[in-house]
């Protein structure tokens, strides 16, 4: 499938090795791996997983928050935390 230009993960943590086979299937396409839990609109966080992200981190971080959004470790209760409009309370 030569055409597949886009994968994009949510929900589940995105496997290192995962990534890295497709990135040598298909080295011309684009990964996405996003976080986020249903109360934040599921997709909170994104991060593109290029040859550089693979080499250096295992395992891939969530990436960057959304415009307007805010993701933060709460360091009392080692929590991730997302701050945002797009979380529902």
């Amino acid at each position: 499938m030569p055409i597949l230009k886009t994968f994009l993960f949510c929900g589940e943590l995105l496997a290192h090795a995962t990534a890295k086979r497709l990135r040598e299937r298909f080295p011309n396409s684009i990964i996405i791996n996003t976080y986020g839990p249903t109360k934040a609109t599921v997709a909170s966080t994104w991060i593109v997983g290029d040859d550089a992200l693979l080499a250096e981190h295992n395992p891939l971080p969530v990436g960057y928050s959304k415009p307007g959004g805010y993701i933060f470790l709460d360091t009392q209760n080692g929590e991730l935390c997302i701050a945002s409009n797009h979380v529902m309370s």
